[in-house]
């Protein structure tokens, strides 16, 4: 009979040798060596940052590019109306127009035309034939009811040049070439939104008008005024729609 040792330990067995990968499996993948794969890696990040500074710095810039409201009013005009819209005594207020507790009130009939609200002084004075700067602030477009489609109108007896832009951004600049031509576009200078406020301007000088959007240019065409006198300078709604100004800056060349 076979007696096993009496203080024999007990052995777990060995493990099995693993067997070497054959060709049939293949070689694990190598990393690339040299610069070359990584190098294209490191062009295309190049060209990424590059467009994206490029496009902040166009963000910042651009704007500062464009003839701007700043740079529209001569040396040696006169400021002859600059303040929040109350019933100071200088706006006329025919029907469509009242004042409100934030700004003068205008709105237009579906009439072809409508009278607008008239800046008094221009009426009895020469605000306009050695050139003028009128330029508004506007409510917020929900502050309205309609619409909001403000207008800057300058009269010359009888032929009417009307500067307006709509909430989308599109606008139109009215001349009186017996035709009554709109040249028209559309803007992204103009705020969309209707809880943000924008501004508008337009110019006249030297038988040029030039329009305005948050201070930027975007329009500017001639027009045949020249010998026709002074002009009414007035603000209104296009027909159908509303708007509400809040302040007015006027400059002009005549001095007033």
């Amino acid at each position: 009979m076979m007696v096993y040792p009496p203080q024999a330990p007990w052995a777990m067995p060995a493990p099995p040798t693993p067997t070497p990968a054959t060709s049939e499996e293949g070689l694990a993948p190598r990393a690339p060596k040299g610069i070359v794969p990584n190098r294209y890696a490191l062009i295309v990040a190049i060209v990424i940052v590059a467009f994206t500074v490029a496009a902040m710095l166009l963000a910042v810039i651009g704007p500062a590019l464009a003839p701007s409201a700043s740079s529209a009013i001569p040396s040696g005009w006169a400021k002859v109306y600059d303040a929040n819209l109350t019933n100071d005594g200088n706006w006329l207020t025919p029907l469509g127009c009242s004042f409100a507790a934030n700004g003068l009130d205008a709105q237009a009939p579906s009439a072809p035309a409508a009278a607008g609200c008239t800046f008094g002084p221009s009426q009895n004075g020469d605000l306009t034939s050695q050139g003028v700067f009128v330029q508004v602030a506007l409510a917020p477009a929900a502050s309205v009811r309609g619409n909001q489609v403000p207008a800057i109108t300058l009269d010359f007896q009888g032929a009417p040049v009307t500067f307006s832009i709509t909430q989308e951004g599109q606008f139109e600049l009215c001349l009186p070439d017996g035709s009554l031509t709109c040249p028209s576009d559309e803007t992204v200078a103009w705020h969309e939104d209707g809880f943000v406020a924008n501004t508008m301007a337009l110019r006249y000088v030297n038988g040029t008008v030039t329009g305005y959007a948050n201070g930027q240019q975007i329009i500017e065409r001639s027009v045949n005024v020249l010998g026709l006198g002074r002009a009414t300078i007035s603000l209104a709604a296009t027909r159908g729609n509303e708007a509400l100004f809040t302040h007015a800056t006027i400059y002009s060349g005549s001095g007033g």
